[in-house]
C-alpha cells in the first residue's frame, strides 16, 4: 500500500489539494469529477478499490468512444494504435471482466463507476436496502481489483494466488 498516496480530506470543499513531498508540485483533485472519487476522498473505499474502479472507469468510458474509420493504411509495425483499435482493447477486456466477474458485480460497477451514479441511486435501482447496497458494491470492486492483479485472491482451495 506505500505505492498509494493519503490525501489531505476536506470535507468542506469540492477540491482537495495533496502534497505527500515538498519538493514535487502539490496534486489537486476535483471530487466531484466522478462517484469513485467522491467515495474515496470521503474514506468510502479503499485505495486499491479506487485504483480498480478509476481502471474500469477509463476502459468504459474508451469503449464508448465514437470513432471514424481510418483513412490511412495501418502497417503492423505502428507504434501509435488508433482510437478503434483502443477502443476494441478496452471491449475486450470489459468482456473479459464481465466473464470472469459476473453478472451481478458487472452491474454494479458498471452502474456506479460507468455510469457515475451514488450508492443510494443502486440501491433504488437495483432495490438493495441501504445496509446492502455499499458492502456489495465494495465487494464487486474488490474483484475487479483481483481481475486486474491489485489484489490477491486469498485463501481458497488451489491456494493464494493471483487471477
Amino acid at each position: 500500500m506505500s505505492n498509494y498516496d493519503e490525501p489531505f480530506f476536506n470535507y468542506n470543499r469540492e477540491i482537495i489539494v495533496t502534497q505527500p513531498n515538498k519538493n514535487k508540485p502539490a496534486h489537486i483533485v476535483n471530487i466531484r469529477e466522478s462517484s469513485i472519487e467522491t467515495m474515496y476522498y470521503r474514506k468510502h473505499i479503499s485505495a486499491i478499490q479506487y485504483t480498480a474502479g478509476s481502471i474500469f472507469r477509463r476502459k468504459f468510458e474508451t469503449s464508448q468512444l465514437i470513432s471514424k474509420p481510418e483513412i490511412n493504411i495501418k502497417v503492423d509495425t505502428s507504434t501509435r494504435p488508433t482510437i478503434a483499435d483502443n477502443k476494441l482493447n478496452a471491449i475486450d477486456d470489459l468482456n473479459r471482466l464481465h466473464s470472469q466477474i459476473g453478472q451481478n458485480s458487472y452491474e454494479l460497477v458498471e452502474y456506479v463507476c460507468g455510469f457515475g451514479n451514488t450508492i443510494k441511486e443502486l440501491c433504488m435501482k437495483f432495490k438493495l436496502p441501504k445496509s446492502k447496497g455499499g458492502p456489495k458494491f465494495r465487494e464487486a470492486l474488490d474483484e475487479v481489483a483481483i481481475f486486474y492483479g491489485l489484489l490477491d485472491k486469498g485463501n481458497t482451495i488451489r491456494g493464494n494466488k493471483k487471477r
